[in-house]
C-alpha cells in the first residue's frame, strides 16, 4: 500500500522535480564555466587593456548559492502546495485516508516522497558539480569536499520550506490570516543557512531542528482536520 502511494506522489510530482534539477544544471554549467549568463561571447576579442575574464571558482562563487537558494525556495513551494492542494481540490482525501492503515503514515509517505524529490533534485546536481571539480585538470583553482557542506546545507534548509507549505495547506486557517505564518518562520531558516556561509554546520542543526518540528506540527495538524 505504502509503495504505491509513493509511486502515486511520484508521478504526481516528477515534472517539478525535473524543473528543479533542469535549472540546477543550468546553474552548475555556470559553474563550470560555460558563462551561459554572462553572454561573453558579446565581448570583442581581442579584450581591451586590463580586462581580464575569468572562470568562477566552483564552490566559492556566489552564483551557487543563489541559485541553490532562489530554485529551491521556487520547487518547495510548488510540491509542498501541490501535494496538499491537489488532493483537496480532487477530493480525493477521504478515500486516501479511509485506507488500512494509520493516518500519520500515510502522510509521512507522502512527505518522504516530497522532501526526498526536492532534496535529490536540488543536491545531486551539486554533487556532479563536486566530481567536476575534484577531477585534475578541469579548472585552476583548489577543491575540498567540506566545500560541498554549506551548498547541501541550502538543499536542506528548502526542506523546511517545503514541510511548511505543506502545514499551510494542510491546516484549518483561514487563507487571508495566520494560515501563512509557517512560511514566515521556514524563510527565517532559509535565510539563516544562506547567510552563514562560514559557519555551514549551523545550517544543518537549524535546518534538522526546524523539519523535526514542522514534521510534528504536520501530524498534529493531519490527525485533527476534518476531511471531506
Amino acid at each position: 500500500m505504502y509503495k504505491a502511494l509513493a509511486f502515486k506522489e511520484l508521478r504526481e510530482t516528477a515534472w517539478i522535480g525535473g524543473l528543479v534539477v533542469a535549472a540546477m544544471l543550468l546553474v552548475v554549467l555556470e559553474q563550470m564555466g560555460w558563462h551561459l549568463f554572462e553572454r561573453r561571447w558579446l565581448v570583442p576579442a581581442p579584450l581591451p587593456a586590463g580586462i581580464v575574464l575569468s572562470d568562477p571558482i566552483p564552490f566559492v562563487h556566489r552564483g551557487l548559492a543563489d541559485g541553490l537558494a532562489v530554485i529551491g525556495i521556487c520547487g518547495a513551494l510548488a510540491l509542498g502546495f501541490r501535494q496538499v492542494l491537489g488532493e483537496s481540490i480532487r477530493g480525493t482525501w477521504v478515500f486516501l485516508l479511509h485506507r488500512p492503515a494509520p493516518r500519520q503514515a500515510l502522510i509521512l509517505t507522502k512527505i518522504a516522497v516530497g522532501a526526498g524529490l526536492l532534496f535529490a533534485a536540488s543536491a545531486v546536481p551539486v554533487f556532479v558539480l563536486a566530481v567536476w571539480a575534484a577531477t585534475p585538470g578541469t579548472h585552476a583553482s583548489p577543491f575540498d569536499w567540506r566545500m560541498t557542506v554549506y551548498p547541501l546545507g541550502v538543499c536542506l534548509a528548502a526542506t523546511s520550506l517545503y514541510l511548511a507549505a505543506f502545514l499551510c495547506s494542510l491546516r484549518s486557517a483561514p487563507w487571508h490570516g495566520s494560515r501563512y505564518l509557517p512560511l514566515i518562520a521556514a524563510a527565517l531558516v532559509m535565510g539563516w543557512v544562506y547567510v552563514t556561509a562560514w559557519w555551514p554546520l549551523t545550517g544543518w542543526v537549524v535546518a534538522l531542528v526546524s523539519d523535526v518540528v514542522y514534521l510534528a506540527a504536520i501530524l498534529n495538524a493531519a490527525q485533527t482536520r476534518e476531511y471531506s
